[in-house]
């Protein structure tokens, strides 16, 4: 029987390691991709989506002392778009982590897809949703008296159905009759309050999504 010279031995284990995909010498396995979370994001802010399921295989390639590996590749797939490949990390057979960078994805509805690196893949459609956060420029009048009033609200991606309240970071208020003139202004009533003489109040848009803003001293009891 041939022998190998000890001095190989390490040489010989590397190239058998970095031939070998996670879960070496089995049948292939195909993923399941079964939610991602969170489903929404909100704006063109930075994100890491959580990807849960099961059959995430990473890669282990290099040879003698420079491996390399190879996570699943993530993609999204806005209807009729073409595939935006996203930085996925590898932690378990059942658990993916991806960044989302800022501006990464245009507002959409996307189907999901996970590909190990053999090719074998797995989609879920419609599974992840960004849409345009509000913005507020500012609010008009600036004073908010103790009776209350009513107020002209600036910024941008308004959509109807929108709520507004106002904080001093104690006590909150949430307005009424709230019309949506446009994407754009939009009024509010705020009712009698007790908030202390100079205050400065936040105030925070939420559209019917979820998705929310928040002007830092917005008004001025």
């Amino acid at each position: 029987m041939a022998r190998v010279h000890t001095s190989y031995r390490p040489r010989a284990a590397l190239l058998l390691a970095s031939a070998c995909v996670l879960g070496c010498g089995s049948d292939r396995v195909v993923p399941s991709l079964t939610s991602v979370t969170p489903a929404l994001v909100c704006g063109s802010d930075a994100a890491t989506l959580a990807l849960a399921g099961d059959g995430f295989e990473a890669r282990v390639a290099g040879v003698l002392g420079q491996p390399a590996g190879e996570s699943p590749t993530v993609t999204a797939t806005e209807s009729g778009g073409s595939p935006a490949v996203l930085p996925s990390r590898w932690l378990s057979a059942a658990s993916l982590a991806v960044d989302l960078p800022s501006e990464r994805l245009a507002a959409g509805i996307y189907d999901v897809v996970v590909t190990n690196p053999d090719g074998a893949s797995a989609t879920l459609p419609q599974s992840l949703h960004v849409d345009p956060a509000p913005r507020v420029d500012n609010a008009m009048p600036m004073n908010l008296c103790s009776t209350g009033g009513d107020f002209t609200v600036s910024g941008a991606n308004f959509v109807a159905g929108a709520t507004i309240s106002l904080t001093d970071g104690t006590m909150s208020i949430a307005g009424s009759s709230v019309v949506v003139v446009s994407p754009t202004q939009l009024t509010v009533h705020f009712p009698a309050n007790t908030y202390a003489d100079n205050a400065r109040l936040d105030l925070t848009v939420t559209n019917p999504d979820g998705c929310a803003f928040t002007l830092a001293s917005a008004l001025r009891r």
